[in-house]
């Protein structure tokens, strides 16, 4: 793998990690503000509360997030289907739940004896009611983001599309230009014109009458050579 791959596949997976921040960081607040009014007659929750739960739901979005891009580095260049995007949600959701919430348990409260945030509001939660909520959040969020995201993409991919057919248009209309004026000029051919001249030279010392009638012709010929080059529009037309 070259230097730029290297760096662009970097790129892709910082940003989706990102996206996994992002989202846990808004669902992490939506839940603090969910339980503040819920906790409020034992003295309510602060900002403790809150670094608990950004670990918490952070975690797991980026580990969703990471699954979900691998679902699509997979398909690239092309996009992945929406049934592998919504199987990759799913699978990504329960695997973040489950992988995140033991490294937590097994961190948070084993190593540095903090707990969780279910134990800091005193909420009875089964280990499987844990991570069935969750995974169910993460559905809802992370699916809804994949999918404005994968929108979003298909837009740009549509605008991109139109405009590279406007260029392939333009660029077909300036090569048909430029075989119709190639084929009007040959037809106006400068040997023809020359021969042309130099009998009038000869017929106006000779034949002065014939000489004439040939210039007509010759003149006719000019006048519709140059009517169809700027009927073409290689050439404006000029006032009479």
């Amino acid at each position: 793998m070259t230097a730029v791959a290297t760096a662009k596949a970097g790129r892709f997976w910082v940003a989706r990690a990102a996206y996994g921040l992002g989202l846990g960081v808004i669902v992490a607040v939506l839940e603090f503000v969910h339980y503040a009014p819920l906790v409020g007659e034992r003295g309510g929750i602060g900002l403790p509360e809150l670094a608990l739960l950004l670990p918490d739901w952070c975690g797991e979005f980026v580990l969703l997030s990471l699954v979900v891009g691998y679902a699509e580095a997979r398909e690239l260049p092309r996009e992945p289907s929406a049934l592998k995007l919504a199987l990759a949600v799913v699978l990504g959701a329960f695997a973040g739940a489950l992988v995140w919430y033991a490294v937590l348990d097994a961190v948070l409260r084993d190593l540095l004896g903090l707990g969780l945030f279910i134990d800091r509001v005193g909420q009875p939660v089964t280990w499987a009611g844990r991570i069935f909520y969750h995974a169910w959040m993460m559905i809802f969020f992370g699916g809804l983001a994949v999918a404005v995201q994968a929108s979003l993409r298909g837009h740009a991919r549509m605008l991109a599309e139109l405009r590279a057919a406007e260029l392939r248009r333009a660029g077909a209309q300036q090569r048909l230009a430029e075989l119709s004026l190639g084929s009007l000029q040959a037809r106006v051919d400068p040997e023809y014109v020359f021969r042309t001249l130099s009998r009038l030279e000869r017929l106006y010392e000779d034949d002065p009458s014939g000489a004439d009638r040939l210039l007509d012709e010759l003149v006719s010929f000019l006048r519709r050579a140059l009517a169809d080059i700027q009927a073409s529009g290689a050439v404006p037309a000029q006032p009479t």
